[in-house]
């Protein structure tokens, strides 16, 4: 705007160099910001797996200890922070070098428009006046240019840092409830696997043709080797996965046609890996009472889940019972 100002006040040349300057400004900002943002990403892919390594090693402490592999550990994080801080020093570097050319940008546009604008004055072409005015105006251009070039960086930036979040929010979910698919209602809870196969890869079958009943109130035991299928059945029962072939059946209804919720909400687990939440052990026990996403047993279900599985007396033993705070191995 004020170069368009200068153009309409009998000073077409000190337009064209505020338009200039704001020109080469944008441009210079687009491309090297553009061509840091690589140095960027690099950076925080870097510091993803820096902080990777540190939580895994964290968390898997009693093993790290068990086969005195700290000096290992130690030296694998060391040789991944010297890779992030390499990395970190080129993006700082390219930072710089923005810097350097916007403010490079700016001082050569002022120190145009002071020269041309002492030169006019010298000549008698223009008064001291106009000398102000001038490179006040263009004052006005450059100042919020700084703050501009400065938001499209961490525009840029931030976009970066959200990338993997957003190819996550992408993602189409394979399992989705059929249109109108109502709450299952169970009276029996019989299962029934009619000529079940499945893939995870969509190449090799995990289970093929696989056929068994459940009736009410009996139990079966599935065994066999490692990556046989025996957990691949339980997910399909819970139905984390869509079978490929054959039916997987509750009291005669198919899974797929009724909601994930209400089929997940009627099943009772106990999963191959326990998890605690770093939470109390009221919430942990029940946590396994889910109705609408929150937890809702009561007290009596809680303190009889507890001595079912034999630990109300060892909970009550601890310094505030069930409100006690608990977590992943001891963390």
């Amino acid at each position: 705007a004020a170069g368009l100002v200068l153009t309409r006040m009998d000073h077409p040349t000190f337009g064209a160099i505020a338009c200039a300057t704001v020109f080469s400004y944008f441009t210079i900002t687009y491309v090297v910001t553009r061509w840091r943002t690589t140095f960027w990403r690099s950076m925080v892919e870097a510091e993803q797996v820096v902080k990777g390594k540190a939580v895994e090693s964290l968390l898997n402490f009693e093993t790290v200890k068990l086969f005195a592999a700290e000096s290992h550990e130690l030296s694998q994080y060391s040789g991944l922070i010297g890779d992030w801080k390499g990395k970190q020093l080129k993006t700082e570097l390219s930072l710089a070098v923005l810097n350097f050319l916007q403010q490079l940008v700016i001082t050569a546009g002022l120190g145009a428009t002071m020269s041309l604008s002492a030169w006019n004055v010298l000549a008698g072409s223009m008064s001291v006046g106009d000398f102000v005015m001038v490179n006040a105006y263009l004052l006005q251009v450059c100042t919020p240019l700084t703050w501009l070039g400065s938001m499209y960086r961490m525009v840029e930036d931030a976009v970066v840092d959200s990338e993997k979040m957003m190819k996550l929010l992408a993602v189409v979910p394979e399992v989705t409830d059929a249109p109108k698919a109502s709450a299952i209602q169970v009276q029996r809870g019989e299962v029934r696997f009619e000529g079940v196969s499945f893939s995870y890869d969509g190449v090799q079958d995990v289970l093929e043709d696989v056929s068994f009943t459940v009736p009410q109130g009996e139990t079966l035991a599935i065994v066999g080797e490692s990556g046989g299928g025996k957990s691949t059945i339980a997910r399909l029962l819970f139905r984390l996965y869509d079978v490929r072939k054959g039916r997987v059946l509750i009291d005669g209804v198919d899974v797929r046609d009724v909601t994930q919720s209400s089929v997940r909400e009627a099943i009772g687990v106990v999963p191959q890996e326990t998890v605690l939440w770093n939470e109390d052990v009221r919430y942990n026990i029940q946590y396994g009472s889910m109705r609408d996403g929150v937890p809702v047993g009561e007290e009596d279900a809680i303190i009889s889940s507890s001595q079912a599985a034999q630990l109300h007396t060892k909970v009550l033993g601890f310094t505030d019972g069930y409100e006690t705070k608990v977590g992943e191995k001891g963390l």
